[in-house]
């Protein structure tokens, strides 16, 4: 251990709770930004595992009707037409919507479906199988992984539905029109038993690799929105979709960096101020070190060395607790935590640039006392 790094360390043990106090400010605002930049990329690293899950090439259209009472959906032959018509598709599936009272619940979310909606959104079955071409207008019925169900059959209406498969958890998706895990699925022809207000409300389209995603959304756009009269029809990407979860995820992480700068500032502050407060206690000290041989450059150096120790130190338990937080929020949130060494090394070195900023000025009073002005004060 060198001399001045010696030096500065016993003389921050007699500050005791003045140090503590002054060190609040650099811990709390460690802990801000260590827990904002590892928040940040969690919330990244989840969003790329929900797009993931089912695929970033994909887009969804819905229809958008001026009234809800009276909904307008797409043409059946839509989903069919459209890889043909537009060469950046690849696969389309059709989707319906309705809320009625089953078994469990009143208001059930299902949907109407066909086979290639599972092959768009990846939906593996935990048991059973999926709805197939050939099941028409059969009763048939699978059950998203948490859609609650009593037996081998479920009642939508005034209907028995047999149960013929349930699907795996699956992430959640903006794109999707609900939580598929929550969803009972039956055939298109088959919804329309169940609600007297039937249409085809949606589209999810698998795009071609490699293909202009905004482009194709215009293209998408203008092949369905005839169906649409009276309404509008939206068109979703996932590349639309993930930066604008990103634009948010900036804004609020820059509003919480702007709050983890203040308190890191303050923080500072009180630093300086106690390292002043120890340049006057210290007079003499100073003064006897001068007069046997310590240049300024010395003193200078023994009180930044003992400013940058006090920030690194509150740097560190402060990035601790931030990382901390982090960890207990993902892994309450996400269920999963994205580990990255950045937010360690981004909150200790802000720290320490605050200690050397904030430590400088008492620095520098120090190294300009006079020794002789400082032994006679004594």
């Amino acid at each position: 251990m060198t001399p001045g790094l010696r030096v500065a360390l016993q003389s921050v043990r007699p500050a005791g709770g003045r140090a503590l106090l002054a060190l609040l400010g650099i811990v709390v605002g460690s802990a801000a930004i260590a827990a904002t930049v590892s928040l940040g990329q969690n919330a990244a690293a989840e969003a790329r595992r929900e797009f993931q899950a089912v695929g970033v090439d994909i887009v969804a259209a819905y229809a958008l009707p001026l009234d809800p009472r009276h909904p307008q959906g797409f043409a059946a032959d839509r989903a069919e037409e459209m890889p043909k018509r537009i060469p950046g598709v690849e696969l389309a599936a059709p989707v319906a919507f309705a809320s009625v009272e089953s078994t469990t619940s009143v208001g059930t979310n299902v949907f109407g479906v066909t086979a290639a909606f599972q092959q768009l959104t990846h939906l593996g079955l935990a048991s059973g199988r999926f709805i197939s071409s050939f099941d028409a207008a059969a009763t048939f019925a699978v059950l998203g992984a948490r859609a609650p169900a009593v037996g081998s059959d479920i009642r939508l209406g005034d209907h028995i539905y047999r149960v013929i498969g349930r699907t795996r958890e699956t992430v959640s998706n903006p794109l999707m029109p609900g939580d598929l895990n929550e969803v009972v699925y039956v055939s298109l022809d088959s919804l329309k038993r169940l609600t007297p207000n039937y249409s085809i409300g949606g589209m999810i389209i698998r795009l071609r690799p490699g293909s202009d995603q905004a482009a194709l959304a215009q293209q998408i756009h203008d092949f369905l929105a005839p169906d649409i009269a009276r309404g509008a029809v939206t068109v979703s990407t996932a590349s639309q979709l993930i930066a604008a979860m990103q634009a948010q995820s900036n804004l609020y992480g820059n509003i919480l960096m702007a709050m983890a700068a203040i308190a890191l500032t303050v923080g500072g502050i009180g630093i300086m101020n106690m390292m002043l407060t120890n340049v006057l206690e210290r007079r003499s000290e100073i003064g006897l070190r001068k007069a046997i041989g310590a240049s300024e450059v010395d003193i200078a150096a023994m009180f930044l060395i003992e400013a940058l120790f006090l920030c690194m130190g509150g740097g560190i338990i402060g990035t601790g607790i931030g990382f901390l937080c982090s960890w207990l929020y993902a892994a309450a949130m996400y269920g999963a935590f994205h580990f990255s060494l950045l937010p360690i090394v981004f909150g200790v070195l802000l720290a320490a640039l605050a200690g050397a900023a904030f430590g400088f000025y008492p620095a520098l009073r120090a190294a300009q006392v006079h020794p002789v002005e400082a032994l006679r004060g004594d």
